[in-house]
């Protein structure tokens, strides 16, 4: 028995001395930090351009799907008024002229009081920084949130001038008639184009939050983007509703 056990023994140191010895790696020295960092410095100035794309093309998406929301809450508040659609109206002005945000919000469980929900959720794109529109009788509350209503769809009321509210089955070209969408940053502290197109008429004032353009809501119920010329080059045939 113990020669066995010597036998294993012997087996065993000769095993142990057979394996390489471990070697110690060196540590990094600082000539090879230093190349490291500037390796990872170059990768992110590479990648941030293409990194904040697709931000931009993530908060495009988004804002597509609100106005896919709208359109919903458009066909709904339809049903109820017997095919009409709401009119632009203004959001500084006492009941009965009541914005178009507050006439669809029911339809999409926006609860007010305050006034202010009506720029947050579906009424807000993401893309869209302004905290106010910056001037607090204006906007909700001077709350805004990017989007407005083209106003030859209807404005204060049906009075002349002021364009008449409209049916879906009245409009022509439903797949060519803009209904709402981005409106431009560059007026927000005015008292209209927070809230609808009326100054979308004027050149170099059209949304360009997109890459250059802005996304839009026609009558028929769907979104596209389009950019600030296009816009402006269509401006007669994509507002009327004739």
């Amino acid at each position: 028995m113990s020669s066995c056990f010597q036998r294993l023994g012997r087996r065993f140191n000769a095993m142990r001395k057979s394996r390489p010895a471990k070697r110690i790696s060196p540590a990094f020295t600082l000539v090879e930090l230093l190349v490291v960092i500037s390796l990872v410095a170059m990768l992110t100035a590479l990648l941030s351009p293409a990194l904040k794309q697709a931000r931009g093309k993530a908060k495009q998406i988004n804002c597509m799907n609100n106005l896919r929301q709208i359109s919903f809450a458009i066909s709904f508040y339809a049903q109820n008024f017997e095919g009409w659609m709401p009119r632009s109206g203004e959001a500084y002005m006492p009941l009965g002229c009541d914005s178009w945000k507050l006439q669809l919000a029911p339809f999409l469980n926006v609860i007010v009081p305050p006034r202010s929900k009506l720029e947050r959720g579906a009424f807000h794109c993401p893309s869209q920084t302004n905290a106010s529109c910056g001037n607090s009788s204006y906007g909700d509350n001077g709350f805004y949130g990017g989007y407005g209503w083209n106003l030859d769809m209807g404005w204060r009321d049906d009075t002349p001038p002021y364009p008449s509210r409209v049916k879906i089955s009245d409009v022509a070209n439903p797949a060519q008639v803009l209904l709402a969408g981005d409106t431009s940053d560059a007026y927000v502290n005015t008292a209209t184009s927070h809230y609808s197109f009326y100054l979308l008429k004027n050149l170099g004032i059209q949304s360009g939050r997109h890459g250059g353009g802005g996304n839009y809501l026609w009558v028929d119920g769907h979104v596209s983007w389009h950019s600030a010329q296009e816009i402006w080059d269509n401006r007669e045939q994509w507002f009327s509703p004739q």
